[in-house]
């Protein structure tokens, strides 16, 4: 009877073949995950800056004067207490468990408001 299995030498073949397919494979779905965590955090930020706008919105008397040089600064957690964000609108995608931390500096003038999202807290001075 002749014997059905396969020699030492096939599998070591299927082994390395397989190990190599993944040598391929694994750096471009690293980079994908990567970029997919990278636009969510990017999302995330725009969440933020929408909610500062709201806030700027409803909270006009505490901007500076339009066409001064002053910023404004709002830190994410004012955002959150004051109902503009919920926890899983600032949760980091990049890193389990975190959140984002910072403020958004408000610039006001009269023909725009810009917004910019300091994930650092850059220690904006409040008066």
């Amino acid at each position: 009877m002749k014997d059905r299995g396969f020699t030492l030498v096939e599998l070591l073949a299927v082994i390395i073949i397989i190990g190599i397919v993944g040598l391929i494979v694994y750096p471009s779905v690293n980079k994908s995950i990567r970029n997919s965590k990278e636009n969510a955090y990017n999302r995330q930020v725009d969440t933020v800056i929408t909610a500062a706008r709201q806030w700027g919105i409803k909270n006009t008397g505490k901007l500076p004067e339009i066409n001064s040089d002053e910023n404004f600064c709002i830190s994410i957690q004012e955002l959150k207490n004051e109902g503009f964000l919920q926890n899983r609108d600032v949760e980091d995608p990049r890193k389990k468990n975190t959140y984002l931390q910072g403020d958004v500096i408000i610039t006001y003038n009269s023909e725009y408001n810009q917004y910019e999202y300091n994930y650092e807290d850059m220690g904006c001075v409040k008066e």
